[in-house]
């Protein structure tokens, strides 16, 4: 089963939502609770699931902006 374009924009928008909001691979790992290779898994186009994103919104996280590439408060 391929890809959709939908799909990986959200696996994309995990991986740099996380970075924002844990600085790193390894202290988001940490968190998260998430296998190590999650995060190179979400570059690829794979899309985290409920429990995982549940855990983002809970450290601060834009659950929002993960999905539909919109901030739910915009900078500035």
């Amino acid at each position: 089963m391929s890809k959709r374009k939908g799909d990986i924009e959200i696996g994309r928008r995990m991986v740099e939502e996380v970075y924002r909001v844990f600085g790193s691979h390894t202290n988001a790992i940490d968190r998260l609770k998430c296998g190590k290779n999650a995060l190179s898994y979400w570059r690829e186009g794979g899309t985290p699931g409920g429990f995982v994103l549940a855990k983002l919104y809970y450290f601060g996280g834009d659950v929002i902006y993960v999905l539909t590439g919109k901030r739910e408060v915009e900078d500035g």
